[in-house]
């Protein structure tokens, strides 16, 4: 009974410490006190772990113990998720609280994983930190798979970085993308307890050497990021607009909204191109809404597609979110018929480009598992029966006038997926709609993920969001401009240019997990020279 009701207190301070790091992410970006967390967490892991006499025991523990931290960390950081039931609340909103938290659950479980393996290779010597770092990213980039209810890779510990004074540091991601960074991140934030750990077990040297290893490295990359920082920003001569309407997800869909909606669009458009026009440059001239700007399904209608045209000058592209009608052969009996899509529309009205949404929302824009979870009355949150077809082409795409692109629709934009012909893309197009979300954390996070894909490829990104957060990001993360949340307006301005691919660019996520692997597979044969005493 003394014994499990020590577990029970660890967990509860596991969970405090889950809670109190997830203070570090966006918006909030309170990232003094991730060390603070993550300290407290090695220490309760030791607490818990050095009395036990076996490697099952001690995986039980620190698997139980790593879900608790999961647990605050999960739900803290995925509780704008909710403001997606209330859009609707009539129909959703009771399932909120239990939708939310089974989410968290569903996510602490690859922390749990990784504490069972954790718990499994502890050793009470100079390595607890490095372990600790290195398998929570290994087992929460499992969530990008898509077989796991359609992948969702969300808030990895490098999001903790908060860029107004972190940026030097967050360029490291063009070197081990943000999965190794989120290493580096948790290791950091966990050295002061390990130094503690070290000089409390008579290791003196280890200790200091653990302070002078940890601040070397973090010097050596503050020092690579401020040399990058340096880069001037370049431009290529293309004209890019940005449109953000600033509708709410309740006011759009309204069926005697339709035209107003269209024509606010249209409007923001015309003044987008007059401000274009004093631009020096006289390249091409893209014009982006965002996902699902129009209520309607545009390609559908000649005469919105033929006014868009007639609003563009010569030389010029509109690029919209819409929804799209699926071609009649793939339709079948129960299915889905539409595509969350991004259409291209020329200065003639014409629909040339398409791209659909390849990463749909698990639960938002289609049912896992339907089959199972339709009879039980549940259904996705997107009001659209059966849910989208998935789409196929990754890119990069290329348009006439325009450098070669990749196109994402919402929260495509935070996986670690490069096409395989990446080395071609030139810059990064995504259009999304938070709307659902309204000022919660959820626009931030979704902007910082979205920014940290710019670091990783080098390449520039073009963000239109609905409501925001729209901005320009280069290819070190840099902000060139930006529209806040719930701010109807545009911004004008030349395509950043790209002059070569990140070294993470060229390389990919399982070159990470290889070196992570070796790095563990390296402490376990070294932990008899490194050693401390038991005396603890």
């Amino acid at each position: 009974m003394k014994k499990r009701r020590h577990m029970l207190w660890l967990s509860v301070l596991a969970l405090g410490c889950g809670l109190l790091a997830a203070r570090a992410l966006p918006a909030t970006h309170a990232t003094w006190l991730l060390p603070v967390a993550m300290s407290g967490l090695l220490l309760v892991l030791h607490a818990a772990l050095a009395p036990l006499a076996t490697r099952r025991a001690r995986a039980l523990a620190a698997a139980l113990l790593l879900f608790a931290f999961g647990l605050g960390w999960e739900g803290w950081g995925l509780r704008w998720v909710a403001e997606a039931f209330f859009v609707e609340a009539e129909k959703f909103a009771a399932i909120a609280p239990f939708a939310v938290a089974a989410l968290a659950a569903a996510a602490a479980a690859f922390m749990a994983v990784a504490g069972a393996v954790y718990g499994l290779l502890w050793r009470d010597d100079v390595f607890s930190a490095a372990r600790l770092a290195l398998l929570i990213p290994l087992f929460r980039m499992m969530r990008e798979s898509p077989l796991v209810f359609g992948g969702f890779p969300w808030n990895p510990f490098a999001h903790a970085l908060d860029p107004q004074t972190l940026l030097p540091l967050m360029q490291a991601a063009s070197l081990i993308g943000v999965w190794g960074l989120s290493a580096l991140v948790i290791l950091f934030a966990a050295l002061p307890a390990q130094a503690w750990l070290c000089w409390r077990g008579g290791n003196a040297r280890a200790a200091v050497a653990v302070g002078i290893a940890g601040l070397a490295l973090f010097a050596a990359l503050w020092a690579f990021g401020a040399w990058r920082l340096r880069a001037p920003v370049k431009s290529t001569n293309v004209r890019v607009a940005i449109i953000q309407p600033d509708i709410s997800q309740k006011e759009k869909w309204r069926p005697e909204n339709r035209d107003r909606v269209f024509q606010t669009l249209l409007e923001m458009t015309r003044r987008a191109v007059a401000s274009a026009a004093r631009l020096p440059a006289t390249g091409p001239l893209v014009i982006v809404w965002p996902e699902s700007a129009v209520p309607f399904l545009l390609r559908d209608s000649p005469r919105a597609l033929g006014m868009i045209g007639k609003a563009l000058p010569e030389n010029a592209w509109l690029f919209t979110g819409a929804l799209r009608r699926a071609p009649k052969e793939m339709l079948k009996p129960g299915g889905p018929a539409l595509f969350n899509s991004i259409l291209g529309v020329d200065d003639r009205g014409r629909v040339r480009f398409v791209y659909d949404k390849r990463r749909l929302v698990p639960f938002g824009e289609y049912l896992p598992l339907a089959r199972l979870l339709r009879p039980l009355g549940i259904r996705q949150v997107v009001p659209v029966p059966r849910g989208f077809f998935f789409g196929r082409d990754p890119g990069p795409h290329r348009v006439d006038g325009l450098p070669p692109f990749e196109a994402f629709v919402c929260y495509e934009i935070v996986f670690d997926d490069p096409p395989p012909r990446a080395d071609d893309t030139r810059w990064l197009l995504n259009v999304t709609n938070d709307a659902w979300f309204g000022t919660s954390s959820g626009p931030y996070q979704h902007f910082m993920a979205a920014r940290f894909r710019a670091i990783e490829r080098n390449l520039p990104l073009v963000r239109v969001a609905n409501t925001g957060i729209s901005a320009v990001v280069d290819g070190f993360g840099r902000i060139l401009h930006e529209l806040p949340l719930q701010r109807r307006g545009m911004r004008v301005f030349l395509l950043p240019a790209n002059d070569s691919h990140g070294i993470y660019a060229r390389m990919n996520r399982w070159q990470i997990v290889l070196a992570m692997l070796f790095l563990l597979m390296l402490m376990e044969r070294t932990r008899i020279c490194c050693r401390m005493r038991q005396d603890i």
